[in-house]
């Protein structure tokens, strides 16, 4: 008999100067993705949005860019033949056979996989205060359920040693802390500096990161700060801006990883009542988000970035720059409902839930008149959007 031969792993794509890396800045032709999203640009025509796959890309580097830019690519290969890359080997978290680039994108569905039929995604919510109460079992199960995978994401991408993933699992920890604990915040608040910090231009030891991963810390009783681990195993990792890094990651990836934590932590700050730090936080998270196109997907970001920070304004009774707020969110609906390559479902919901805040705004400032003249206009919207729908035939 003769012996088969082994499949050839698939050539890796060449590695890519970094200001050609711009993820999902870069418009597409056309888009693949069937679903009942629309991909559209207000105001260019013949280009698409690519849903965010490029951006999620970057952060993941599916191909390894980052660590194939730190040697030539006869060392890489060589290190990718003797299984000397690093990755988790250990099997309560994945399993431990899984090759470097697949536990990259279990990393993924860890990380963004999103269960649209039992959480609208956080780019869709606004913040005010504190979190939603969880209101049934099945919600509270779920949220336990992202919250350890969120865990595992970090312990995993701590063994790829990739800064973006350990600093988006930190993100996500602490969301999921913060929807998931009465008294959550001082945990969560640890989570996302630790992410912040990753952002910057410093170093961070993966095994005081690690410590956030534990079982221990499911619980909002996790104490603060975590104790020191008892043993230093791993070298320092560069952060995300370290200088060193300047050569090797693209900067988009920064920007991807800060405004996803910037959104976190100005809902943390909310909480602790720290509106001022929570406002600049909204405000920079939207700084970064200048550059980027508007397509329904980023425009439901500015949306709840705008409410989230009106809000912080509404809670300081400043009612006139509260009130800004809203008006910049409503017109991002606005602008969807005018233009022919807008989304006119999302351009409706996301001028509703601006009104709807504007007018709890002006109840609260003791303005009822106006906040009732909103709320009519509401209701006129409506009347109006149920009379274009096509009525159907009642049986006889």
């Amino acid at each position: 008999m003769t012996k088969s031969k082994k499949s050839k792993a698939p050539e890796k794509p060449p590695v890519p100067p970094l200001d050609e890396e711009i993820g999902s800045l870069r418009l597409v032709s056309e888009h693949s993705v069937e679903d009942d999203n629309n991909y559209n640009i207000l105001g260019q025509e013949n280009v698409f949005d690519d849903g965010g796959v490029a951006d999620l890309q970057l952060v993941i580097d599916f191909h390894d860019f980052y660590m194939r830019r730190q040697m030539t690519e006869g060392e890489y290969k060589t290190l990718e033949r003797n299984d000397q890359l690093p990755r988790s080997h250990d099997p309560k978290l994945i399993n431990n056979q899984l090759t470097r680039v697949n536990q990259k994108s279990h990393l993924a569905t860890l990380l963004f996989y999103e269960d649209v039929t039992t959480e609208v995604g956080s780019a869709r919510e606004s913040f005010y205060g504190k979190p939603a109460p969880i209101v049934s079992n099945a919600m509270k199960n779920f949220t336990i359920k992202k919250l350890q995978m969120a865990m595992a994401a970090l312990s995993i991408a701590l063994s790829l040693r990739t800064p973006s993933g350990t600093a988006m699992a930190l993100s996500e920890i602490a969301k999921r802390r913060l929807q998931l604990f009465k008294e959550g915040s001082l945990p969560a608040l640890r989570a996302i500096e630790l992410a912040m910090s990753i952002c910057g231009t410093g170093t961070y030891e993966p095994d005081v990161i690690e410590l956030e991963a534990l079982p221990d810390n499911m619980s909002n009783q996790s104490p603060d700060p975590l104790p020191k681990p008892d043993k230093i195993t791993h070298t320092p990792m560069n952060c995300i801006g370290h200088e060193d890094n300047k050569a090797l990651l693209p900067p988009r990836v920064g920007d991807i990883c800060r405004r996803a934590i910037l959104l976190q932590r100005g809902n943390v700050m909310q909480t602790l009542g720290r509106l001022d730090e929570a406002r600049e936080d909204y405000e920079e998270a939207l700084r970064i988000m200048e550059q980027d196109p508007r397509t329904q997907r980023v425009d439901w970001e500015r949306n709840s970035l705008y409410l989230s920070a009106g809000n912080c304004c509404a809670q300081q009774k400043k009612w006139d720059e509260a009130d800004a707020y809203y008006a910049k969110a409503a017109q991002l609906g606005r602008d969807h409902l005018d233009s022919p390559l807008g989304s006119a479902e999302d351009g409706q919901a996301m001028l509703h839930l601006a009104m709807m805040q504007r007018a709890k705004g002006k109840k609260i400032s003791g303005d009822v008149e106006g906040a009732k003249k909103i709320v009519g206009e509401l209701v006129d919207m409506k009347r109006a959007q149920d009379a274009k729908k096509p009525k159907t035939m009642m049986r006889a």
